[in-house]
């Protein structure tokens, strides 16, 4: 039975595994902090691991501590880190260093992580140390890491792209892995990477591409990058070309998922085409959908994916887009990234999303475009989009915000935002996620008047809990709403006024949330609490 470790064998006790704006960090530093946890856990009921921040040693100690105990540990969407028992797990075989057990067998399970849930709820998946020790190895010359090697992620260490690149890779390798806040994704800010980036002289950057934009927007030195890669979110040639034309380093896009594992890469600023990974197999299906095979995919079999492909003669191949990005109008299939990228390529554009809505008219399906930018008038907009784009492709609605909630790892959340632009009788001006705030207007023609007092008509006070309140509540909770309290109705919402809706957790108890309606300047308008069955 195959056995998989963490860590090189051959390392030193003394070697430095992080550097950190204390010093650095070193396997025997490590090792001491994960045998204090394992001490901990072992006299512990199997309650959550302490939620450590973007703190890569950290992380790799609670690993090495659970993993001794035969535990898996469970990465949770917000950060979170669980442990439970897995019993079943085979025994404690050699290759120990102390008290902790390095060496793990390939079936193993290790963790459990979730997708991002973008178009819909977060899903968790199991992962074995063969998957993901095994594809650790495998990255590690594909990006040309070694021991000169010095890397920083800004992207969570809780999710699959940013464990296993942030943090797996290279330490498979026996790379250096750069331990600053500057590489907090919550705290992402051009300037203090890249000055992060020369005070640890990283050669290997971890990003996304919103974080690819910020910094092509600041135009900060990358001096020494010699390869910056890139997944999670479609990262556009432009920005690609972008990159390497200001830092000289190579620019990579992954194409990954949870449930497979790395699929391929690409350098998109000379590629069209993506090169599957060494170990995995792609062909496509007969309607054209990517399948796999591959020996860190989940599925033993092949993984059919969202994937829409074109295979080349030279075993690539060319992403055409996701089953939930092409549409249909007018009879006449498109992707709807091609109407995200040639909004992104319009000056003063910082972000877009697109998506289709089934409609019983002749052209099939109606497109919505959202965009993310100050000053921008909606009719230039039109006109830019109209000089790109085939005219069947042009957005019946076009939402204007200042910017679009993207998460830590640079996705966005397709499924809400659709909900947010589509709102019947509101137009959307403004959201953020964390903390959720929602800024509308109510539109003059809302159905949701009708009945309601034809003379001075006002939004129903069910009307604001069902259609706005509701539905994000349960989002966040991930469960039903199954009590309200404490509701209050303090002004009138009248046709063509702006509300601000805000929702955030009560400490005093999980699935508890507080809500609040209120007017730009802070009026309230409605608040209560409801209770969920989280």
């Amino acid at each position: 039975m195959s056995t998989w470790s963490i860590l090189p064998e051959a390392s030193h006790p003394e070697s430095v595994l992080f550097s950190s704006s204390r010093g650095p960090v070193t396997r025997a530093d490590v090792f001491s902090v994960a045998r204090e946890r394992l001490r901990e856990l072992e006299m512990a009921e199997l309650e959550p691991l302490v939620a450590h921040a973007h703190d890569p040693p950290s992380l790799l100690a609670d690993l090495l501590a659970a993993w001794a105990q035969r535990c898996v540990v469970v990465l949770e969407p917000s950060g979170r880190r669980l442990r439970r028992d897995s019993s079943g797990q085979p025994p404690l075989v050699a290759g120990r260093e102390g008290d902790l057990d390095l060496a793990l067998y390939g079936e193993q399970i290790l963790l459990e992580l979730y997708t991002s849930g973008t178009t819909g709820r977060p899903e968790r998946h199991a992962k074995t140390a063969m998957q993901l020790l095994g594809e650790a190895q495998v990255l590690g010359p594909l990006l040309d890491l070694g021991p000169s090697s010095v890397v920083l992620s800004t992207v969570p260490l809780h999710h699959l792209y940013g464990l296993l690149f942030g943090l797996l890779a290279p330490l498979a390798a026996g790379a250096r892995i750069v331990s600053d806040s500057a590489a907090d994704p919550g705290q992402f800010h051009p300037h203090r990477v890249a000055r992060a980036l020369q005070e640890h002289g990283v050669t290997h950057l971890i990003t996304i591409p919103a974080h690819i934009r910020s910094l092509l927007d600041a135009a900060v030195r990358l001096d020494g990058v010699r390869e910056v890669i890139s997944s999670a979110a479609a990262l556009p040639q432009e920005w690609a070309q972008g990159l390497e034309d200001l830092s000289g380093a190579r620019v990579v896009d992954v194409l990954c998922s949870t449930e497979s594992g790395g699929i391929a890469v690409r350098r998109t600023a000379r590629e069209a085409s993506y090169r599957p990974l060494p170990g995995v197999t792609v062909r496509a299906s007969s309607d054209g959908h990517l399948e796999i095979v591959s020996p860190f995919a989940a599925e033993r079999g092949p993984l059919r994916t969202g994937d829409r492909v074109h295979l080349e003669p030279d075993g690539t191949f060319r992403h055409l887009g996701r089953d939930d990005g092409v549409v249909k109008v007018g009879g006449k299939r498109f992707s709807l990234a091609e109407l995200e990228t040639a909004a992104l390529g319009i000056p003063g554009v910082t972000d877009a999303v697109a998506f289709g809505r089934t409609a019983v008219r002749a052209r099939g399906t109606e497109v919505f475009l959202l965009v993310a930018g100050e000053g921008l008038e909606r009719s230039t907009l039109r006109a830019e989009l109209a000089r790109r784009v085939d005219p069947l492709l042009l957005p019946r609605r076009l939402c204007v915000v200042p910017r679009l909630p993207r998460d830590a790892r640079g996705k966005l959340p397709r499924a809400t935002l659709q909900r947010y632009a589509l709102l019947q009788g509101f137009e959307l001006l403004g959201v953020t996620l964390s903390p959720f705030r929602l800024e509308l207007r109510l539109r003059q023609d809302s159905e949701r008047l009708v009945g309601h007092f034809p003379e001075a008509p006002v939004l129903p006070a069910v009307a604001q809990l069902l259609d706005l309140v509701v539905p994000e509540v349960e989002r966040m909770a991930g469960a039903r709403v199954v009590a309200a309290r404490r509701l209050k109705w303090q002004a009138p919402v009248l046709p063509g006024d702006v509300i601000v809706l805000s929702i955030d957790p009560v400490e005093a108890g999980p699935g508890k949330y507080r809500f609040l309606l209120a007017s730009p300047a802070g009026a309230a308008i409605s608040s209560g609490l409801f209770d969920t069955s989280a």
